[in-house]
């Protein structure tokens, strides 16, 4: 996370271009999952790791820093001035926290998130 505060410091725009991309991605992937069981809902965000990293790569976010803005990204685009279904936005902490399929650090991240928005 401290490469992106860094690189919007700086005025690097792939970052919120990256943000704008993973808005519309987690918006099309929580209309499909938002109903799902709380393992289809991890199975789920695990499957897309790869397609999300793919997504904001088309601006220019490579791999390793796509990883890094996964979880905010994906519990943030819940986030519209609160939480509409904070339940949730707690079973995507979970999820990701618990995943041992998702690259190393994103459960930490998702852990982090939700303390910041106090799930």
């Amino acid at each position: 996370m401290i490469d992106v505060i860094e690189g919007l410091l700086k005025g690097d725009g792939q970052y919120p271009a990256a943000f704008q991309r993973a808005k519309i991605f987690w918006d099309d992937f929580f209309s499909k999952h938002a109903n799902d069981s709380e393992e289809q809902l991890k199975s789920a965000i695990e499957d897309a790791q790869l397609p999300f990293q793919w997504e904001v790569e088309k601006v220019g976010l490579v791999a390793p820093l796509a990883k890094s803005i996964m979880a905010v990204t994906c519990i943030g685009s819940l986030y519209n001035d609160g939480f509409d279904d904070p339940e949730l936005a707690r079973r995507v902490v979970r999820a990701m926290s618990s995943s041992r399929r998702l690259s190393l650090g994103i459960g930490s991240d998702a852990i982090k998130v939700g303390k910041m928005y106090d799930l």
